[in-house]
């Protein structure tokens, strides 16, 4: 695996890559949410989403939740649905985009950040 690029936005981290590696975590497609397909939720609904869906295929880890796997088909954006203090529009190049999310400790124990 070679690593092509990184970017970041909010609590989500994009690494471009050549091809996946192995691993053993099982992952899930998303489903488009509202014709958008969601990055990342927002407690207060700003999400990151792709807004064309058919663009990329987007797998959550079933155990792991803090990582996933973007397959973009062609060049997308990402952005984040928020009219103020918002974070800058992404740019994906068509490709395989491993993906990190942040997490934050609560009494609960561990969780997805969410902004």
């Amino acid at each position: 695996m070679k690593i092509l690029d990184q970017q970041r936005q909010g609590e989500v981290l994009f690494i471009q890559v050549d091809e996946f590696p192995l691993d053993k975590e099982e992952y899930q497609s998303a489903t488009p949410e509202n014709g958008m397909l969601v990055v990342a939720h927002s407690e207060t609904g700003h999400h990151h989403v792709i807004d064309r869906p058919k663009q990329a295929d987007l797998l959550i880890g079933k155990v792991n939740k803090f990582i996933g796997r973007l397959i973009a088909k062609e060049d997308c954006e990402v952005k984040h649905l928020r009219s103020f203090d918002t974070h800058k529009t992404i740019n994906l190049p068509k490709g395989k985009y491993i993906l990190r999310y942040r997490k934050e400790y609560t009494p609960e124990g561990l969780r997805r950040v969410m902004d």
